[in-house]
């Protein structure tokens, strides 16, 4: 079955992404890259994947292949190597995970660039898949908010979800995460504040979320 629309969310060992292949151009933030001639990247711990109905089509954990310890990032997210011990690796489950990005229409994360370069990066084909950062619509909805017109500084997923008066309960958490992006994303699509401007990425160029709300389903 063809989804309209998902939402997913990463945890990972850390910041240093993967080399990618191309089709997600766009990044939030600086990317750095190990200093290494035999350069160890960072990993994908958990994923999930919501639909635009907020069911659950993945949400798993996996066993890093090369990062044994990750305590940065487990200080914010709380996933141990002990915790992911005994789990599938990520290319394990991989022809599941792709069957599911090929299905959608659309893909939605906040800050999509970091989550769909690390799935790159761990072998997931995007192929020019169209996608909205939801970190960006909101960060452009306060630019016309407060009639700057300059770029406005990214926020975070808890930052906007308290905006529009959403409570996330497990901040961290890939599920968690991923249904409050939803619910964020439905939000800003139905103000005319955050829809207005050209959200929705294909490679490098952008097409108005207007042209995309009606056969996503997500309007009132």
């Amino acid at each position: 079955m063809k989804e309209k629309l998902i939402v997913l969310d990463v945890e990972t060992t850390g910041l240093q992404i993967p080399p990618r292949n191309g089709s997600c151009q766009q990044t939030h933030g600086q990317t750095t890259k190990p200093s290494s001639k035999e350069a160890v990247f960072d990993e994908i711990l958990q994923l999930a994947i919501v639909n635009q109905d907020g069911e659950v089509l993945f949400y798993d954990s996996f066993a890093p292949l090369k990062i044994k310890a990750w305590p940065k990032a487990q200080a914010i997210h709380h996933i141990s190597p002990e915790e992911v011990a005994e789990k599938q690796s990520f290319s394990a489950r991989l022809e599941e995970i792709q069957g599911i990005i090929d299905r959608a229409s659309l893909i939605v994360a906040y800050n999509a660039p970091f989550d769909l370069q690390f799935l790159e990066g761990q072998g997931v084909s995007l192929s020019k898949k169209p996608y909205a950062c939801a970190m960006e619509t909101f960060a452009n909805g306060l630019i016309k908010r407060k009639r700057y017109g300059k770029t406005s500084a990214w926020r975070s997923l808890s930052t906007c979800a308290n905006y529009f008066g959403l409570l996330n309960e497990n901040p961290h958490n890939a599920l968690a995460d991923a249904q409050l992006t939803l619910a964020c994303y439905k939000a800003m699509v139905n103000d005319a504040r955050f829809c207005i401007r050209p959200q929705i990425w294909v490679g490098n160029e952008t097409i108005s979320m207007n042209e995309i709300i009606e056969s996503t389903g997500l309007s009132h």
